[in-house]
């Protein structure tokens, strides 16, 4: 069949005119707009919006995030304050504490601490003395022991440790009236060094002294430990 370009002309110019008043119609014209304006704004929010939405979440995240942490710094620092003025309201007995247990025995200060105490109460003392105890040096604390003594007792010379308490065993024997006896124990009690007490023994005295006023003699022998700190 031979090619008629009328007839196929007026064929398409009909195909046309027919999707032309298709369009034109309100209904299908409506469609039309809301299909592509829907597609244009899922493309434009898949591309753009969702970014964006995305970074927004995030900030706010972090904000939270920040806000939690900046709380948290604020109670530390202010429990910091707290501890600094509670510290600088204690620095001034900080040296009671090196008195009431020092770093070295120190057992003929301690003695002359109970001596001094016995004067003060009036009681006599008629003995006094002390275990052994190592040599420390005064200002590191070690033992002065020479380095094969320290290794023959298998000691390290060098190196970290922790310090324990360490007790110095010490017999006080003195006499006095009751009065005087109490005010002694009293006193042992208040003494800034810390000592304890391991027994209290209490006889009348066989040998009476002159001059001793409140009652009958009494003889103390006091059985006590020293306490300091060692490495």
């Amino acid at each position: 069949m031979p090619f008629n370009y009328r007839t196929e002309l007026h064929r398409y110019r009909r195909y046309y005119q027919s999707i032309e008043n298709i369009t034109k119609r309100p209904n299908t014209h409506f469609y039309t707009t809301t299909i592509f304006s829907f597609l244009a704004v899922s493309l434009f929010g898949w591309y753009a919006i969702r970014p964006t939405v995305q970074t927004i979440l995030s900030l706010r995240r972090q904000i939270e995030d920040n806000t939690l942490v900046s709380k948290q710094m604020e109670e530390k620092i202010t429990k910091l304050i707290e501890a600094q003025a509670t510290f600088q309201t204690v620095t001034d007995l900080v040296p009671l504490i090196k008195e009431a247990l020092p770093d070295t025995p120190e057992a003929l200060s301690a003695m002359a601490q109970i001596r001094n105490l016995a004067a003060v109460t009036g009681a006599s003392v008629s003995a006094i003395s002390a275990s052994s105890t190592p040599i420390l040096d005064a200002q590191t604390g070690q033992s002065l022991e020479s380095p094969d003594e320290a290794k023959k007792l298998n000691k390290p010379t060098t190196g970290i440790q922790t310090k324990k308490v360490i007790a110095v065993p010490m017999t006080v024997s003195l006499t006095g009236p009751f009065v005087t006896i109490r005010s002694f124990l009293d006193g042992i009690v208040d003494m800034r060094r810390i000592l304890t007490i391991q027994s209290i023994n209490i006889t009348a005295d066989s040998e009476p002294q002159n001059g001793v006023d409140g009652g009958v003699p009494l003889k103390l022998v006091l059985q006590l430990n020293v306490h300091y700190l060692a490495p």
